[in-house]
């Protein structure tokens, strides 16, 4: 076999691709491509907070793109309008006091508070957006805002707001008798987006009637996502009644500790009402909090609601389109939900505001829900649903986080009845709950994760299968010899964990190609393909190849994606032909970040890459074909190294494959040869290697080039 040609080269002085019909159609495309270009977003802009740019002031030139104050700095549009700014409160700043509100928020900004306080001192509110906001708070504690009439915390009038790991704490508004205004924490009458966030003591106060909530949603879509809200009064938690159409979403959420009455009247956690209003309520949580449904088209999944006097309430002639796989302790909202006890904790005291209601391992809500994933995918408490894989997953915002017994592996391989060199590999014998397949056929490099797939081999002889099945609990492998047709396998091929002579598996110099398996003169020569990644530029290192791996360097022009390029692009190197699932591409440096251009899809995807260091170079892993782009980016960490484990081994023997290097450690100086052919007794096992005895001399060889024989680890 050959390897696959490499990606054609298009010179860039190739003119013949740009031949136009006509100057005018060649004018045209010129003129649509500026215009096209100067209506594309400026880059962000960071403004830091500090002793020469207050938030305040930061905000004002976020809004306004003025000149800049200090050390403000705001973006720009490129037609005087603002620009997208990320103001950025460094951790080490401390609280903020404020005695009045910041400036309104008018234009796209970020403000990263990197887990700060603002302090209201119970004399205002914070945050009010206005029109051409599209805000994101993220990391903020807004403690002690108060008001009179509005939000004790954030006026939200128009444009876009998401809150991000944001907490309000001890928040309030009072409203007067005659006023239907107001909110203890957010007033808002805009699109609305709350996730991962925190709400404690957030209270409303009205001599009589309805007192204000902590939340009080009039227009717009209300997403509130792993959320908690505890030890809050009013007349609901969460008002959502909405004028127009929206849609309202409350998912993985918790709500304990708040009034069960106010003022004589009931005090739900959540009140959805509005003609227009579509609401899912999914995998939510409420103890001696109820719900409420109005006017509107409303969904109740997998969600807990126990310990109030009406639990599920409907008012204003509302409806439950679903009422599904939920337990409702006192139920008026029809159906047939399971009213049994979920156990939930005692939530008297109010608790913790970082915390959600675990359930125990004996309540009836655990793997009681049916498909959650079509609706949530991660609980509120951070565990993927459902758990354990493969089974239930649990009613209400949390999820058990439950372990598997690893499951057992096996195989079988069946030659096809019409050509001898294809094979049917199936795992469908193996037992227990299985999340991942893992094949690797070690004698050649080749890997599916398939559980059952077809395999045409390019050459008679014996080769070493392995499969490794997987779930939350561990994995096991087997590992089988197939004889393939009737000839002596072939030798291996450039068989190495990197493309340079000094890694880890290697023993040669610099620059040279070595293997575990040692050169036989009287071995029948195979078609041995020295892939080009060999041939890089020394600051460029591919790691973990096989001699059908190819790799080329690639420049600006080789990239062809305005969006890489415009990240700072240095450097890049395409991959194509046989690429492993962990193959490792290097440049030297200790910063930067990488992009990979997918050569699976057209035009390619961009993707992100993690990236770290190693021994001087800035490292990352791809698994398919395609282009990595290192381009500018922050210093990488580099990992410390930890030895890796060494087994001791019981009723253990190898056979060695093919003629092997014996190593004094592994990796180590070769100290003999291997015959082909032979068994031998392993006594221990470390990353890649076996230790063996040969006639009384202790040494080390590869754990690919071997057949393992009995239990080996």
């Amino acid at each position: 076999p050959f390897p696959p040609p490499p990606p054609p080269v298009i010179p860039r002085n190739n003119t013949a691709l740009l031949d136009f019909p006509s100057p005018l159609l060649f004018k045209s495309i010129f003129v649509a491509l500026i215009l096209l270009l100067s209506a594309l977003p400026a880059f962000a802009n960071t403004i830091t907070v500090g002793s020469t740019c207050t938030l305040a002031q930061a905000i004002n030139e976020a809004n306004g793109e003025t000149s800049g104050v200090g050390s403000c700095a705001p973006g720009s549009d490129g037609s005087g309008a603002a620009g997208h700014d990320n103001i950025v409160i460094p951790s080490g700043h401390g609280t903020i006091n404020l005695s009045s509100p910041l400036p309104t928020l008018t234009s796209h900004i970020i403000i990263n508070g990197n887990n700060i306080t603002l302090d209201g001192g119970r004399s205002t509110h914070f945050f009010v957006t206005g029109s051409g906001a599209h805000v994101r708070l993220r990391g903020l504690s807004l403690r002690n805002g108060h008001t009179d009439d509005e939000a004790g915390a954030i006026n939200h009038k128009a444009g876009s707001l998401f809150l991000e790991n944001v907490k309000i704490l001890s928040a309030g508004v009072d409203v007067d008798d005659t006023s239907s205004a107001g909110a203890g924490g957010i007033l808002s009458s805009s699109q609305l987006t709350i996730t991962g966030s925190r709400f404690f003591t957030i209270s409303g106060y009205k001599a009589s009637g309805d007192v204000p909530s902590s939340i009080k949603h009039t227009a717009g879509n209300l997403t509130i996502d792993s959320s908690t809200f505890s030890n809050d009064s009013g007349s609901s938690v969460i008002s959502a009644d909405v004028t127009g159409t929206a849609t309202v979403t409350i998912r993985n959420s918790t709500f304990f500790g708040g009034d069960t009455q106010v003022n004589g009247q009931p005090s739900p956690a959540l009140l959805i009402k509005g003609a227009g209003v579509t609401s899912y309520v999914y995998h939510v949580t409420s103890s001696a909090d109820g719900i409420a449904f109005g006017a509107g088209t409303h969904h109740l999944r997998n969600s807990i609601l126990y310990g109030d006097a009406s639990d599920c309430a409907l008012v204003d002639s509302g409806a439950l389109s679903t009422n599904s796989n939920n337990i409702i302790g006192n139920n008026n909202c029809g159906g047939s939900p399971s009213n049994a006890d979920p156990l939930l904790p005692d939530t008297s005291r109010g608790g913790s505001i970082e915390t959600w209601l675990a359930l125990p391992a004996n309540s009836p809500a655990i793997d009681a829900a049916g498909d959650c994933t079509a609706y949530t995918t991660t609980s509120h408490n951070g565990v993927t649903r459902p758990s354990p894989p493969g089974g239930a997953c649990d009613i209400g915002s949390f999820e058990l986080e439950q372990t598997l017994s690893a499951p057992e592996a096996c195989f079988d391989a069946t030659v096809d009845d019409d050509n001898s060199m294809r094979y049917f590999f199936d795992a469908g014998c193996s037992s227990g709950v299985i999340t991942s397949y893992h094949w690797d056929f070690v004698s050649d490099g080749y890997s599916s994760n398939s559980e059952s797939f077809y395999r045409t081999f390019d050459f008679d002889g014996e080769y070493i299968v392995k499969l490794t099945v997987s779930n939350n609990g561990g994995s096991t492998e087997v590992t089988h010899t197939i004889n393939v047709g009737s000839d002596p396998p072939p030798p291996p091929r450039d068989r190495r964990d990197n493309n340079r002579g000094d890694s880890d598996d290697s023993g040669g110099s610099s620059g040279s190609s070595s293997s575990d398996s040692a050169s036989d003169d009287d071995q029948a020569p195979a078609q041995l393909i020295i892939p080009t990644c060999l041939s890089l530029p020394d600051h460029i290192s591919v790691y973990n190849i096989t001699h059908l791996t190819q790799c080329q360097q690639v420049d600006s022009s080789g990239i062809g994606n305005a969006a890489v390029l415009g990240l700072g692009f240095r450097d890049g190197v395409d991959v194509w032909g046989w690429v492993l699932h962990n193959t490792q591409v290097c440049f030297e440096g200790s910063s930067g970040s990488f992009r990979f251009l997918d050569a699976a899809t057209a035009p390619r995807a961009v993707s992100e890459l993690p990236a770290v260091g190693k021994d001087g170079m800035i490292c990352t892993t791809i698994n398919r074909a395609g282009t990595v782009a290192l381009v500018d980016g922050p210093p990488v960490p580099t990992p410390t190294p930890v030895p890796p484990p060494v087994y001791n081994l019981s009723g253990c023997m190898v056979r060695t494959q093919y003629m092997l290097n014996f190593r004094a450690a592994p990796g180590g100086e070769i100290v003999d040869i291997l015959p082909f052919d032979i068994k031998l007794t392993a006594l221990e096992r470390s990353e890649g290697y076996f230790k063996v005895d040969y006639h009384g001399a202790q040494g080390w060889i590869s754990e690919n080039l071997v057949e393992p024989i009995g239990t080996c680890g």
